[in-house]
């Protein structure tokens, strides 16, 4: 009687933490959802385990990462990330079969997309125009493990 997830990007799992004064990418994290809790774990015991066993089936772990440019009073606005999750989904990822989104994460300064994707070269490639669109937002590109290249896509 119990029900079957027979796709992992079907099932998320929320998480909080505690923002950290560092110059890293993602240690400003707040809150998030993953469907792959071991990749985020992973990140912040600065270990490569997952995203190197993803890689060696030729896909790629990565996040997009942007400033929370329109923050009022405070208040995150989670309501971008979400609609370029969907985007970037529905509109590139899922009809191009570039990859997934597997979650994202909101910070106190930044904004994260996670992904997995299929063909990196490709995707840079067409995901730039999409982001180009969002002329206030500089947007960036990271494998998903610590101390690894950040990739300009976008600069406001």
């Amino acid at each position: 009687g119990r029900e079957f997830f027979d796709n992992p990007k079907d099932l998320y799992t929320g998480y909080q933490i505690s923002p950290q004064e560092r110059d890293e990418l993602r240690y400003d994290v707040i809150a998030g959802t993953t469907c792959l809790e071991g990749l985020v774990a992973d990140y912040y015991n600065d270990s490569t385990r997952i995203f190197d066993y993803i890689n060696s089936f030729g896909a790629h772990a990565m996040f997009i990462a942007f400033g929370n440019i329109d923050c009022n009073d405070g208040n995150i606005p989670l309501d971008f990330r979400h609609e370029l999750e969907d985007r970037l989904s529905n509109e590139i990822l899922e009809p191009k079969q570039l990859g997934q989104v597997i979650g994202g994460a909101t910070g106190v300064n930044m904004s994260y997309i996670d992904l997995i994707v299929f063909n990196r070269t490709t995707f840079i490639n067409v995901i730039k125009p999409l982001l180009l669109q969002y002329k206030r937002y500089s947007f960036y590109l990271s494998d998903f493990k610590q101390h690894a290249e950040v990739i300009p896509l976008t600069e406001a």
